[in-house]
């Protein structure tokens, strides 16, 4: 694992130098609007008129095609899966979507014979997932939409997911059939700072997203058995928000001990 993580922490500065040449400055942060300190009450701030929340029909396709293209903070979760798969036989991809990062990642995986690639997600953006996999004639992927039915699986990963659900992620974890031995999480919003809830606009909808407290976050991962192996900062996603200042994108690989 020391050889690991050595490579990695190589391939993680690679990829963050190219951030920044490639990108020079963060882009516009997508909007952003209040500070709550719940995601209940995030949620009774909505706008009249605004769609509450993810799960609805009319927010399924949202950006759909730019998250089926991989990016450069994709790189360090291929890397680990790159390494992991090869011992696995499932993979919960939680909060998948309508399996965005499947699509974006099976040209350059090697998936063993029979992997499932099941993906956990809302019931709307579920129905919708299914409906375009089977359009689209893709094989390998299963879709669910309560934690409870999903498969005991080998990997977890959660790309995107952490900000968007409404319980601690300890909650989340202990929900399905079985620990998982590996947990990859990329684009987790974090903070020096208590916990703080916002608003993003999706235009249609508004959906709470949540900025986690950093070192409340990497005891509760402690707390639940897990030791991280590594992690990365993601400077591109990174914001500055006007309520409560910096916040910082990271990434963690995590092994049951």
């Amino acid at each position: 694992m020391a050889d690991n993580g050595a490579r990695l922490r190589g391939t993680i500065n690679r990829v963050v130098h190219a951030m920044r040449r490639r990108v020079g400055a963060a882009p516009a942060a997508p909007q952003f609007r209040g500070a709550f300190a719940s995601y209940a009450e995030a949620l009774a701030a909505v706008r009249p008129g605004a769609l509450a929340g993810y799960n609805h029909a009319e927010v399924a396709d949202i950006s759909f095609e730019k998250m089926c293209q991989r990016t450069l903070w994709d790189y360090p979760v291929l890397f680990w899966l790159n390494r992991l798969l090869p011992n696995s036989t499932r993979l919960i991809d939680a909060g998948g979507h309508m399996g965005t990062k499947f699509r974006a990642f099976r040209d350059v995986l090697t998936l063993p014979s029979g992997f499932d690639w099941a993906v956990y997600d809302v019931p709307e953006i579920v129905k919708a997932g299914r409906s375009r996999a089977e359009r689209d004639g893709l094989t390998g992927i299963s879709f669910y939409d309560e934690l409870a039915a999903t498969p005991p699986a080998d990997i977890l990963l959660a790309s995107g997911l952490l900000q968007y659900i409404d319980i601690p992620f300890a909650d989340f974890v202990a929900r399905l059939p079985r620990k998982p031995q590996h947990i990859i999480l990329n684009k987790v919003a974090t903070r020096d700072g208590p916990t703080v809830v916002t608003l993003e606009d999706f235009g249609a909808a508004e959906v709470p997203y949540q900025v986690r407290d950093h070192a409340a976050f990497i005891a509760t991962l402690a707390d639940m058995g897990y030791a991280i192996e590594d992690s990365w900062d993601i400077p591109t996603l990174s914001r500055t928000h006007p309520a409560f200042g910096a916040s910082v994108s990271r990434g963690f690989y995590a092994r049951l001990k």
